[in-house]
């Protein structure tokens, strides 16, 4: 996703962080790194473009057609990936004669998953809101090339005003999609990859409760890496929330409170960019 901040019609400054919607126009993108720019509304010779693909530019009905293609492709490959992670463990369990519910897929301690994991929020959120809410003031004074390596932020935050906005259907779609993403990858990390990983390296310590080991850290690492598809070092920092994760998993020994927890972790700090930069 595109660093930084992004001014929208009408004068709106959008955060372009971890949940941007790639909804910038042709007319905000760089030209192409060996061509040179073609102005917006005129028809380009098709024998001065190199290469296979030849793109015609048609001023406010490429606009239209662009804002409407690349966030339907950017929410199908959401779609594909929230679909892989929830069908291909299911086959790998069969396979071994086991079902979702050996992998934590379970709803009869619902009650506990819900205390434990409000309960995480409600110790791990508020200490984190201070933090983010000093960090992204203070990060425009670090050197750009630093400060593009700890987050995706560029400039300096305003104080927090949390409002709707005029884009109420947008930010509705961005939660539900989180709900989506959070239950899909707890029970692909938390869920199948750390039972298979258990079985290899047993749980031998207890913390608060809960049987954590090897296996854990290992599924936060592999969790990290997986949010390296778009190559940025800050993207390795859901490391530390993965632990969280784990724990909750290993507490209750389903991946629903892991689930609730993610999601309310990634519907804050939505909420969060919004309010800092919005």
């Amino acid at each position: 996703m595109e660093a930084g901040r992004r001014r929208a019609r009408g004068g709106e400054v959008r955060p372009a962080g971890l949940y941007s919607s790639y909804m910038s126009g042709p007319e905000e993108c760089p030209p192409l790194r060996g061509h040179s720019a073609v102005k917006l509304g005129a028809r380009p010779d098709p024998s001065s473009v190199r290469g296979p693909i030849y793109a015609e530019i048609d001023g406010p009905r490429h606009r239209a057609r662009s804002r409407l293609a690349v966030p339907f492709l950017h929410q199908l490959v959401g779609a594909l990936a929230v679909g892989a992670f929830l069908y291909a463990p299911v086959k790998l369990l069969e396979r071994r004669g086991q079902d979702a519910h050996d992998a934590g897929w379970r709803f009869d301690r619902l009650g506990a998953d819900l205390g434990w994991a409000l309960l995480a929020c409600a110790i791990i959120l508020p200490p984190f809101t201070l933090a983010f809410t000093w960090f992204v003031r203070e990060l425009h004074r670090l050197p750009p090339e630093l400060a593009t390596r700890l987050a995706p932020y560029v400039g300096a935050a305003h104080p927090l005003r949390f409002r709707l906005g005029p884009d109420a259907w947008d930010l509705a779609g961005r939660i539900a999609g989180n709900a989506a993403v959070a239950f899909s990858e707890e029970f692909f990390y938390r869920g199948y990859m750390t039972l298979r990983l258990e079985e290899r390296w047993p749980p031998r310590t207890r913390i608060l409760g809960a049987p954590i080991g090897r296996a854990a850290i290992l599924a936060a690492a592999l969790f990290a890496l997986g949010h390296l598809l778009e190559p940025a070092p800050w993207r390795l920092a859901v490391f530390f929330p993965a632990l969280v994760f784990a724990w909750l998993r290993a507490r209750t020994g389903t991946v629903v409170g892991a689930a609730v927890c993610h999601f309310v972790f990634n519907v804050w700090l939505l909420l969060l960019e919004r309010a800092a930069f919005a």
